[in-house]
């Protein structure tokens, strides 16, 4: 569901529809109330006519909108209605900031809804539910005027979403924004409206995809959604067409771009068609454990003998055939050390625990023992960036944290810094050479590429030239076929 109509500059209001909010006003006999609520202003109507409307009674029925609309929330005891989570992020864009206790203190004054006293500033936004009372209402929808009464502030809002979310920089990025906005999804994996919800045309596709066992209904929702920005873009009838629903974001911290196709579950990528053909994707096989490599001549680790012994140690890692022929880092690193692991739990635990997590969980732990026992040089440095201050004070990392008034902590700095060589190597690197060169079609996944297939080669060649220039060793870069249900590893 669009959040407003762009040609008439409204949104759609609901309600429980056993909900009276005027009648429940009078009968609380409360002057001061009733004054409030009858304060109106004039609104501009869909004729161009001007008609004077009640503002804050419009605000109560925003409210009870964007909580029948939440479908996030925290858990109660069992058997307890649960709190649904709304944040005065989400009623800022309709109202202003100072009015939002004011509502929330007349739905509870009126006994409409209930505040979770739960509440963990930073941690997750608040929460509220309905009352017994109208939980268990079906929604109405409100036929009125009344959702004119925001169509300024929603516009004003959309407006500055879409420069936010598609922000590029110069002549290259907006050749990648491009590019991207070329994508197409595959018919069964194209976005329909079913009631006020995005559905699939197929959903029976995502029975094979892998959620976490206790998100997979907002995970679900959410993959739904990134589908249905691609969905949009593509469609005709769509008077916003293109840009609203692009996202495009170069983060100052880590030098990522964050589109629409780093969005979306590595399954979901199966279903996107260049030309109405499906994609390669190139990457480098364990990226940030290879951006390590570089960590020996870029911090001259130990004497010049003992630090390329280790490190000719640790690339072999990436040079060791298995039984298949196949060279793959974790299964060697396995073997080396015999950390108890599968290769998925190894990688999500490289990046969540070891890297970036002060007090890791068991696997972490293992890795870093591990490191410490057979790449000592190695891991000194990483424990001196995760524990001391690496970057200069001036950094957008320490000037990001010093914003949000987060306390300062040096966990963050390992993460950053290969994410920030990660971008160095296949953003300003291996896909500037391609834009200044060849201009083939590619879109960029963190560490990853896109591209056609008769291109495939010429993408791996300059991801590969990129790492091995700035890391100075080749990476294993693989080329794989995008296709519905099938992973296929060309090399």
């Amino acid at each position: 569901m669009r959040p407003f109509s762009f040609n008439y500059h409204s949104i759609q209001l609901y309600k429980p529809r056993n909900l009276d909010l005027i009648r429940l006003v009078k009968n609380a006999e409360n002057s001061a109330l009733s004054i409030w609520l009858s304060e109106k202003r004039p609104i501009k109507l869909k004729d161009g006519s001007t008609k004077i409307l009640p503002f804050n009674l419009a605000k109560l029925f925003l409210f009870c909108t964007k909580l029948l609309e939440q479908t996030t929330f925290q858990k109660t005891k069992t058997g307890e209605r649960p709190y649904f989570n709304l944040s005065n992020d989400t009623l800022a864009k309709f109202f202003d900031r100072n009015d939002i206790s004011k509502v929330i203190g007349v739905l509870v004054e009126l006994n409409v809804i209930e505040v979770n006293s739960a509440y963990s500033t930073g941690r997750f936004s608040r929460s509220y539910r309905f009352t017994e009372k109208y939980a268990f209402s079906e929604r109405a929808i409100i036929d009125s005027e009344l959702g004119r009464c925001f169509g300024k502030r929603v516009v004003e809002n959309w407006r500055k979403q879409v420069h936010e979310s598609c922000n590029p920089r110069d002549d290259f990025h907006r050749w990648l924004v491009g590019c991207m906005k070329l994508l197409r999804l595959r018919t069964e994996a194209q976005t329909m409206v079913v009631g006020d919800k995005p559905s699939l045309v197929d959903p029976t596709i995502m029975d094979g995809w892998s959620f976490k066992r206790d998100e997979t209904e907002r995970a679900k929702s959410d993959a739904i959604a990134a589908l249905d920005r691609i969905s949009q873009w593509a469609s005709a009838n769509d008077p916003r067409f293109p840009n609203h629903v692009v996202l495009f974001k170069p983060n100052d911290v880590t030098g990522r771009v964050y589109t629409n196709i780093t969005q979306l579950k590595r399954e979901a990528r199966r279903y996107l068609l260049y030309r109405n053909a499906p994609l390669k994707n190139i990457d480098a096989n364990a990226a940030h454990p290879f951006l390590l490599l570089k960590f020996y001549e870029h911090f001259a680790l130990g004497q010049v003998r003992e630090r390329r012994a280790e490190a000719k140690k640790y690339f072999s890692l990436w040079q060791l055939k298995d039984a298949e022929g196949n060279r793959d880092f974790y299964a060697n690193f396995k073997a080396l050390t015999s950390v108890q692991a599968t290769r998925s739990e190894m990688k999500a635990s490289f990046l969540e625990d070891f890297v970036n997590i002060k007090k890791s969980r068991k696997l972490g732990k293992d890795l870093a023992k591990a490191y410490q026992t057979h790449f000592p040089l190695l891991a000194q440095q990483m424990d001196r960036i995760k524990s001391e201050q690496f970057f200069p004070s001036d950094d957008p990392f320490w000037t990001g944290k010093r914003a949000n008034r987060k306390s300062p902590t040096y966990q963050g700095q390992m993460a950053v810094l290969l994410q920030r060589w990660e971008s160095q190597v296949v953003i300003e690197q291996a896909a500037r050479e391609i834009h200044v060169t060849e201009r083939f079609w590619i879109t960029s996944v963190h560490d990853a590429l896109l591209c056609q297939s008769r291109y495939a080669d010429k993408a791996k060649s300059a991801i590969v030239k990129a790492f091995n220039e700035f890391v100075g060793y080749k990476p294993n870069v693989k080329i794989e076929s995008l296709m519905p249900h099938v992973s296929v590893n060309d090399s």
